[in-house]
């Protein structure tokens, strides 16, 4: 068991005490009446402000190539006086609306170092979807990547919130997805030709679950997921409705269409792999999901892969981008190296 301090159990005690009084007397906000799409709209026009900002201010704007280092550190230092590690008042703001056993984990560095990741990703992502993804809508490539991208970032989100609640295990289960995303991901680059397929694939899965739920409701399936369902068959081939029938036309032994076979085709490091079997130990019912609990040491190497992840996706998708301004797409790729080499020096505290 962790020994807490008195200090902090006394600090979750008091806020405890201070969000019961709140509710009790009526004295939370309504959140009914908050228009979450502005909300939204709003998060992600300050997130574009950071990075403008960053663009702007940068004093370098040539030789890129020689000046790796010195925006680098631009980068850096930018970072760090934009973004300081969760100061106390931070702390207090979000504890406020925690439970007060998930204090200990706010507070500790290593969990602010992967809060402050998180939405430095974020941040960054937003900023290239809303001025250069959406403007390249017709490019298939760059909405696959995109794809893949925004699912990632989404689970990014999601662990963070794992974390400070202490579902240690839910946590490293969400690394399935992620490998498993990043095989497809990686296959797709060595084979951009299937983009359409896969893309195409999740009406045929959609076909196929309203397919299975009219028979057990007994109902009479849609003509509109009728004709999708012919049109798609007609275009792929039967094959089609299987798992990984969108690569038929690189697959072409029916057998050999699986996870395996394209984590093989896409040659990535035996690392993911056995992180992947560790993951599957923890998230399935077992004898060992269900008497072995995972330690810090574990979850670090869980957070080391899924970041090293991220960092991949996002280079390839500035490989793909057009982005017509060099510095601007230069500080971005800084940003992400800065973003990670801060989480890895933080993240052995776990």
């Amino acid at each position: 068991m962790l020994n807490t301090p008195d200090i902090y159990n006394e600090f979750a005690d008091m806020i405890d005490k201070n969000f019961k009084y709140k509710l009790e007397n009526n004295l939370l906000p309504d959140l009914s009446k908050i228009d979450s799409s502005q909300l939204e709209k709003k998060s992600k026009k300050e997130y574009m402000a950071v990075f403008e900002r960053l663009v702007h201010n940068c004093y370098i704007n040539n030789d890129y190539e020689k000046s790796q280092e010195e925006l680098k550190k631009y980068t850096e230092n930018y970072i760090t006086k934009s973004f300081p590690i969760l100061e106390p008042k931070t702390i207090t703001n979000l504890i406020n609306n925690i439970h007060s056993n998930e204090i200990i984990n706010i507070i500790k560095p290593s969990m602010q170092s992967f809060l402050l990741y998180v939405e430095l990703t974020r941040n960054l992502y937003f900023y290239i979807q809303e001025k250069y993804i959406k403007k390249q809508s017709n490019n298939i490539n760059i909405q696959i990547i995109h794809c893949f991208l925004e699912y990632s970032l989404e689970l990014l989100n999601g662990l963070g919130i794992l974390l400070v609640g202490s579902n240690n295990n839910s946590a490293i289960s969400v690394y399935r997805t992620f490998y498993e995303n990043y095989i497809v991901f990686s296959f797709l680059q060595i084979h951009p030709e299937l983009n359409i397929a896969f893309a195409e694939h999740a009406r045929m899965d959609e076909c196929l679950m309203q397919k299975e739920k009219s028979k057990i409701y007994k109902t009479q399936l849609s003509e509109d997921i009728e004709k999708s369902y012919s049109e798609l068959k007609n275009k792929y081939g039967e094959s089609f409705e299987e798992s990984y029938g969108w690569t038929a036309s690189v697959i072409t032994d029916k057998k050999k269409r699986n996870l395996k076979t394209l984590f093989e085709e896409s040659k990535l490091d035996e690392t993911f792999s056995f992180y992947y079997k560790l993951a599957c130990k923890f998230s399935h019912s077992t004898s060992y999901s269900l008497q072995i609990r995972p330690n810090f040491e574990q979850i670090y190497s869980f957070l080391y892969a899924v970041v090293i992840i991220v960092k991949n996706e996002f280079n390839v998708l500035f490989g793909n981008l057009k982005v017509g301004n060099r510095k601007e797409l230069e500080l971005m790729k800084q940003w992400i190296i800065v973003c990670f080499e801060i989480l890895e020096k933080n993240l052995n505290e776990f």
